[in-house]
């Protein structure tokens, strides 16, 4: 099997485990960044060139209900490291390569906290917020390998508030030119 592809099992089976202890815990997740491009393009899972996984969650949800040290040892009770970079840019990293990112609702935008994305607010507020409303609850569903996930509303819109100046754009790794 090729690296890549023994990458992109990897990934999945991450994603699929993540998702059992989110899903557990009734914390609602949603694909976002660039793990949200391949569903879009209509692939059942990341793009064939991606390497890990990107969830969102909202932090005034259930998720901010649970103490940090629950939260944390459920990840724990199911054999995967988790890495606790919420204080600095509101991310966990799961196994080094699935990132779940906190965002919190700022008079209906969605932001991250911790202290990175004040010191850095132009490129955090430029390029890591969306409107509340494309993660409003219910979420529709999609298949993402063996298992449905969450997505945010209106297709591509969450990509135009991610990525705004090349959200149309298909960037591939030079690793990848021949895919």
């Amino acid at each position: 099997m090729h690296l890549l592809q023994k990458l992109h099992c990897a990934a999945y089976i991450l994603a699929n485990q993540t998702h059992v202890v989110l899903d557990k815990m009734g914390i609602e997740h949603w694909l976002i960044y660039g793990s949200l491009w391949g569903p879009l393009r209509g692939i059942p899972g990341p793009l064939p060139w991606d390497r890990d996984v990107d969830y969102g969650t909202d932090g005034d949800g259930n998720f901010g209900k649970i103490p940090l040290q629950e939260f944390k040892a459920k990840f724990k009770a199911a054999a995967l490291i988790v890495e606790d970079t919420l204080q600095e840019t509101s991310t966990f990293l799961i196994q080094k390569s699935l990132g779940i990112t906190v965002f919190y609702n700022y008079r209906g935008t969605m932001m991250r906290a911790g202290y990175e994305p004040w010191i850095f607010f132009i490129n955090y507020r430029l390029y890591h917020s969306f409107p509340a409303r494309l993660v409003k609850q219910p979420l529709s569903k999609v298949r993402f390998g063996s298992f449905n996930i969450s997505v945010p509303r209106e297709g591509v819109e969450m990509m135009k508030h991610l990525y705004p100046f090349n959200w149309r754009k298909v960037v591939k790794p030079a690793s990848c030119e021949n895919q």
